[in-house]
């Protein structure tokens, strides 16, 4: 997942469902929050999907106060 900044599943869990999620690390670097979508997988665009779950990633940053840890992931 740290390499890609993602992980999926394609039909793995199920027949015809994919997902794809990313993590928001804290400032030493840890997992602080997973966030991903799920769905068909003939629905699913996962490189249009990682970059919603990038932006989706920097406002939720850009929302934190420092004390949490996140705000400069």
């Amino acid at each position: 997942m740290r390499e890609r900044g993602c992980a999926t599943l394609d039909q793995e869990s199920e027949i015809g469902l994919g997902s794809i999620a990313s993590a928001l690390r804290d400032d030493d670097g840890k997992p602080a929050v997973i966030i991903g979508f799920s769905g068909p997988v003939e629905r699913l665009d996962y490189p249009a999907l990682l970059a919603h779950l990038k932006d989706g990633g920097d406002a939720l940053r850009e929302q934190q106060p420092p004390e949490t840890g996140y705000a400069n992931a």
